[in-house]
C-alpha cells in the first residue's frame, strides 16, 4: 500500500463508539512451491491501515484449511452485531468466486 493510500484511510472519520472488526489472511507459503511474499506483506499493511481507523483487527498469515476455516467461524462469531465487518484474503494465486479459498496445505495454491 502506498503511503498515499494509506493517508487516505488514515484521514477517514470514525465513531469510537462503532464496533469494526476484520478477518485478514495473507496465505504465500504454499507446499511444493516457492514461498511468495507478497500475500503476507499485503495482508500485514492492510491489518494496520485498518487498526488504525478503528478495527479491531485479526491478522492471520499462511493458514491451511482447517486453520482458515477455524479463524472465519470464529471471526463469524465476533462480528455478530457489529457496525463493520471486513474480510481481507491475500492469495499466492488466482481464485474465482465460485472456487474454495486457496489455503496453504495446497500444493501450489492448488487442488
Amino acid at each position: 500500500m502506498d503511503a498515499d493510500a494509506s493517508k487516505r484511510m488514515t484521514a477517514a472519520p470514525r465513531c469510537l463508539d462503532d464496533k469494526r472488526v476484520a478477518l485478514v489472511i495473507g496465505n504465500g507459503a504454499y507446499k511444493n512451491t516457492a514461498a511468495l511474499t507478497n500475500p503476507p506483506n499485503d495482508a500485514a499493511d492492510v491489518a494496520e491501515a485498518l487498526k488504525a481507523i478503528g478495527f479491531k483487527v485479526t491478522l492471520k498469515i499462511d493458514l491451511e484449511k482447517r486453520q482458515m476455516d477455524q479463524a472465519v467461524a470464529q471471526f463469524a462469531r465476533e462480528g455478530k452485531g457489529a457496525d463493520a465487518v471486513l474480510f481481507y484474503y491475500a492469495p499466492g494465486t488466482a481464485c474465482s468466486p465460485a472456487q474454495e479459498l486457496p489455503h496453504a496445505g495446497r500444493r501450489g495454491g492448488r487442488g
